[in-house]
């Protein structure tokens, strides 16, 4: 920024060939710095803090459509934004809000369940209670045999209807029983 306000170039040729080559994509107006595009407005340069605020207020405000991660950093620069980390950071934010959002409409704690974090609500480690349950039931005496009766046991686990739903997990999943 100080050269395009000052004209002032650093020490280091490398460093200087570097920051005259980009010179051109910068524009400083009123004292803020923007970023020049060729088919389109100049955009204003905002903090990291600016910018969550306008990706929530773009994403969840009066008109916000809570889009995705593409369209949402379309709409920032269109309404002539940018940062840096813009694409990256426009990604997470998106992938957060639609987690959340999706866990809050069908009231899902979400929960850390093992040592390398992946996030479940338990389901997980209830199912693989429950097959190892039929596992030690169905085999014994002859545990080394385990591999073969699994696909068994799957199949058994997954058209047993559920309690809470009335349906089998493959009848909620292709829509038919077999």
């Amino acid at each position: 920024m100080t050269f395009i306000r000052d004209g002032v170039l650093p020490e280091r040729r490398d460093e200087a060939r570097k920051i005259k080559s980009n010179d051109a994509k910068y524009a400083i107006v009123h004292n803020q710095l923007y970023r020049r595009f060729f088919s389109g407005p100049y955009l204003k340069y905002v903090t990291f803090i600016e910018a969550r605020q306008i990706l929530r207020t773009i994403h969840e405000g009066v008109c916000g459509n809570h889009s995705g991660g593409r369209s949402l950093a379309h709409k920032a620069m269109m309404q002539g934004y940018f940062w840096p980390s813009m694409s990256r950071d426009v990604e997470e934010f998106s992938r957060s809000k639609q987690v959340k959002e999706l866990l809050e409409k069908y009231g899902i704690n979400q929960k850390l369940a093992t040592v390398s974090h992946p996030q479940a609500n338990g389901q997980a480690e209830i199912t693989n209670r429950i097959i190892f349950a039929c596992i030690k039931k169905k085999l014994e005496d002859e545990k080394s045999k385990w591999l073969n009766e699994l696909p068994n046991i799957l199949w058994a686990y997954r058209t047993t209807l559920r309690r809470p739903t009335g349906e089998s997990l493959f009848a909620m999943a292709y829509g038919i029983e077999q």
